[in-house]
């Protein structure tokens, strides 16, 4: 039996559903280092919400700067960041890259495939550490509340993360 390739709209579409998928990561990212490392007076709703401007790259170096991340967790998100910045900025560039013939689309897919993978596991991780820090300054939004009650997002593995992801009570800010 020949194997059916995904179709050109197929992948198409999934890579505009990653790409929403990588915004949220940003988003959340951006939250947990506001909520973890924030000073009391800036942990309003507001200013958890608020749209931050930096970069994917920056954000992880003050992550990294501010905490020690655990090995797994640091490869991890080492590689979603070379990830997305070939997703988003080179993507089409790369001399693979070809929706157009099955071949070029089974080699876009062994791209997307463990990036979507890797993605979807960081953004657990920074979920978990937006519930968790959520939790302890009373901030919980709808979307917490909707995740701690479906099922599917396996948090429980990434919670032991989440008490190492902390501000450090010695470090000045």
């Amino acid at each position: 039996m020949k194997k059916e390739s995904i179709s050109e709209d197929e992948i198409l579409m999934h890579m505009g559903v990653l790409l929403m998928n990588v915004q949220q990561f940003e988003f959340l990212l951006s939250q947990a280092i506001k909520q973890t490392f924030a000073d009391q007076e800036e942990l309003t709703k507001e200013k958890i919400l608020s749209e931050d401007k930096r970069t994917l790259g920056t954000l992880l170096r003050e992550l990294r700067k501010r905490t020690e991340i655990e090995s797994d967790a640091d490869s991890l998100l080492s590689q979603v960041l070379q990830d997305r910045n070939l997703f988003v900025h080179n993507l089409i560039h790369q001399e693979w890259f070809d929706t157009a013939t099955m071949e070029g689309r089974d080699r876009v897919l062994a791209f997307l495939m463990p990036f979507t993978e890797q993605l979807n596991k960081s953004i657990r991780l920074f979920i978990a550490i937006h519930m968790r820090h959520g939790d302890e300054i009373g901030f919980e939004s709808e979307d917490t509340r909707r995740i701690k009650t479906e099922r599917g997002w396996e948090l429980e593995q990434f919670l032991p993360h989440t008490h190492k992801i902390r501000k450090k009570d010695n470090q000045s800010q």
